[in-house]
């Protein structure tokens, strides 16, 4: 007899997974549910997966997102953007943050799983935001939600597609393949925050060079209601602030 609720420690802390696991338990047996799922994905480098779902309606691969303000966004555009205000001094600002596409991240899980359990499974891949954002997406072959839709999105699926059996082994490999060293999973941790680190060393050059970190146009310094603040050249195409403080 298998266990039909695996959960990995790491991550499992931030409050995006856990709200969508949580809603994830409440699905019926016959789905399969795998949180925080790591696996190699060749050349030295690991996946980690946020949530994997495994039913005979397909297998779901769920990437979950907890960032909050405007979040805009395309199919294959390599950054999405978040756009939120904040108070400086007194002062509202504009602010913008660039952030990797989400879809193509899930694109690559989905190819990590396939090493494992084939291409011929149908993958339905999710990208679920929690309610702190509001979407402005526009994407025609991934779901990109709420993650309170997230099981009513999967509960929607109801042509069968494959077997008890088929879901069974397709389940038993994914958890037999489930990296669960506490070792390769801190590496993986550390290459990710280095990753970011650079991202946001490259924005910080990009400020320190009079810069927009976002769009590239020239830091211009303006006079606002409240104070002076750093605003694009590029606006109101790119509305990239930084307070002088």
């Amino acid at each position: 007899m298998i266990a039909k609720r695996v959960t990995g420690e790491s991550g499992a802390g931030r409050r995006g997974e856990r709200a969508v696991r949580w809603r994830l338990g409440w699905l019926p047996d016959e789905y399969l549910v795998i949180n925080d799922l790591m696996i190699d994905r060749g050349n030295g480098h690991t996946s980690q997966i946020d949530h994997v779902v495994v039913s005979k309606y397909g297998v779901f691969v769920i990437e979950t997102k907890n960032i909050s303000g405007h979040i805009y966004g395309s199919e294959y555009a390599p950054k999405w953007k978040r756009y939120w205000k904040a108070w400086y001094y007194g002062v509202e600002h504009s602010n913008e943050l660039e952030f990797d596409n989400p879809i193509l991240q899930n694109e690559a899980h989905i190819k990590a799983l396939s090493r494992i359990i084939g291409d011929r499974v149908t993958y339905i891949p999710i990208i679920a935001f929690s309610t702190n954002g509001e979407l402005h997406v526009a994407a025609e072959h991934t779901h990109v939600i709420y993650s309170s839709q997230v099981r009513r999105l999967i509960r929607s699926y109801t042509e069968p597609i494959m077997s008890t059996e088929h879901v069974r082994k397709i389940y038993e490999s994914l958890v037999a393949n489930n990296i669960t060293d506490e070792n390769v999973r801190a590496q993986h941790s550390i290459r990710a925050q280095q990753n970011k680190n650079n991202y946001q060393q490259r924005q910080e050059e990009a400020i320190s060079n009079g810069r927009c970190p976002s769009c590239g146009g020239k830091l211009v310094k303006r006079q606002g209601k409240y104070g002076v603040f750093y605003g694009c050249s590029n606006y109101p195409k790119c509305k990239y602030t930084k307070p002088i403080v």
